[in-house]
């Protein structure tokens, strides 16, 4: 994890982002979970550390590990999951059962087909969610 956590750091600084506390004690919760978090778990962790929790305050350092890239906000569960900076668009499987979310990269002829489309569009964020029940559930 200090790995994980260490890229980031230099990530924001390439970015020219601000790498502070509070986005690294929600960075590290995030990775720590392995899975999506809501933005009022996340708060709840923040009160238990001690830390500074109000919800302007956690949501101030969720929208700059957004915007850096260090995590994605999972539409059909309202929450939060950590990702590594990826080049392109990506997809997630999102188990409903679990919660869990497995990132999947999109082919090259799909990138390309995208980036044709966009013309004089200019995409703010990509969500491709495709939800369903994982193998582990589907044993169960």
């Amino acid at each position: 994890m200090a790995g994980r956590l260490a890229h980031a750091e230099e990530h924001c600084r390439r970015q020219g982002q601000a790498w502070t506390t509070g986005r690294r004690f929600i960075l590290q919760r995030l990775l720590e979970a392995g899975r999506p978090l809501k933005a009022y778990e996340l708060i709840a962790m923040l009160q238990a550390a001690g830390r500074p929790s109000n919800p302007a305050t956690a949501y101030q350092a969720l929208k700059g590990l957004l915007a850096a890239g260090l995590l994605i906000r999972v539409e059909s569960l309202s929450a939060f999951h950590a990702v590594s900076p990826q080049a392109g668009p990506q997809a997630l499987l999102v188990c409903r059962s679990c919660r869990g979310v497995t990132e999947v990269g999109l082919p090259e002829e799909v990138r390309a087909w995208l980036a044709a489309q966009q013309g004089d569009f200019r995409p703010e964020g990509w969500i491709c969610e495709v939800v369903g029940t994982c193998s582990a559930c589907s044993e169960d």
